[in-house]
């Protein structure tokens, strides 16, 4: 709280003393700040007699807000459980300050931002994925990889995997038939990648049939970088593959 410094304590100091806290002086409650300048006062009447006098003290000033923040993440946490739209989570997130500004390290509060953060991260991607999906079904693929490369650039994790196959994708339709809306089993395959499912679309790729033998040799292109991502992708260990 003093910004680790050591406290300047006068010697003459007043019965109802507590020690500058300089920038973080306003955030610092009177109560709190009572049970600070009580347990540094200059003059040994003054200070706590006792340890477990302190240890009281401040228990008595923490229970409070830990229940007001206790409160505030079931709050969050029941929010969640919902289909939330952005707007809505980014209102949660501003909830979620009030306890984040009470304790600010606190993990399940950290966890909290975390989970609400990846939502928001998950709304933005579906959007950009659904407008290049758009693209790739009018065999606009230049365009598509442009969008993928901004998507790129904000993914994470699965989803940043996601992203890069569909690069991919997109690149051997724009070479191998540009311009060329994709064949129905490329297509078919390719919703699958939309949603994230390596295998399912690695299978339907490899099995399905093809209006001619560039659209074969492309999907099976297609097939062979989506297998290859799927052992890298930690949602695709629980993916079922059709029988």
């Amino acid at each position: 709280m003093t910004g680790g410094g050591r406290p300047e304590v006068p010697r003459d100091a007043p019965d109802e003393w507590s020690p500058d806290f300089k920038e973080d002086d306003l955030r610092i409650q009177p109560r709190l700040r009572a049970v600070i300048g009580r347990a540094l006062h200059p003059r040994s009447v003054r200070r706590y007699q006792y340890l477990i006098e302190m240890q009281r003290a401040l228990t008595e000033y923490r229970q409070p807000l830990e229940r007001e923040r206790d409160s505030v993440l079931a709050r969050c946490r029941d929010r969640l459980k919902s289909n939330l739209s952005k707007n809505d989570l980014i209102a949660l997130n501003q909830t979620l300050e009030s306890a984040l500004a009470m304790d600010p390290g606190f993990p399940a509060a950290k966890q909290i931002r975390a989970d609400i953060e990846s939502r928001l991260q998950a709304l933005d991607l579906a959007a950009g994925l659904d407008a290049a999906r758009i693209y790739i079904e009018g065999g606009n693929y230049p365009r598509a990889i442009e969008l993928f490369n901004e998507l790129a650039q904000r993914a994470s994790g699965d989803w940043l995997l996601r992203v890069h196959v569909l690069i991919d994708s997109a690149q051997i339709l724009h070479d191998m038939t540009p311009g060329r809306a994709p064949a129905a089993g490329i297509l078919d395959g390719l919703d699958l990648l939309f949603d994230g499912k390596f295998a399912a679309a690695g299978y339907l790729l490899v099995a399905a049939d093809s209006e001619d033998a560039t659209s074969r040799k492309a999907q099976w292109l297609i097939a062979e970088r989506d297998l290859g991502a799927c052992a890298g992708s930690s949602a695709s260990t629980a993916e079922p593959v059709p029988a």
